[in-house]
């Protein structure tokens, strides 16, 4: 089960995700009383394999973005070293934003 805090005032976002983990907690729960508790882990395992896939995926997305915009910077550069001066809006907002 899920405690809550009520110490601290969640955001609409927070309280969304929390309304929706907390129904997938209770599917668990129903699972594992329905059909027993290795059906329920087998289920669990499942999405852990489903989501890390995802997650190595888009790694594999992001990196090869990466890779490209570098490249295509790279190759864009102009001659006079005025123009090569990288402005804010050419870097990716992903490390524009990286560590603030």
């Amino acid at each position: 089960m899920i405690k809550e805090n009520n110490d601290k005032e969640l955001s609409v976002e927070q309280k969304d995700r929390f309304s929706k983990l907390t129904t997938l907690i209770d599917h668990f729960e129903e699972t594992s009383l329905t059909y027993g508790p290795a059906s329920s882990n087998e289920l669990k395992n499942r999405i852990n394999k489903v989501i890390r896939s995802f997650d190595d995926e888009f790694k594999s997305i992001l990196n090869h973005k990466f890779e490209l915009f570098w490249n295509e910077s790279r190759n864009s550069f102009k001659k006079d070293k005025k123009d090569n001066i990288i402005s804010e809006v050419d870097i990716p907002k992903f490390l524009r934003n990286y560590k603030r």
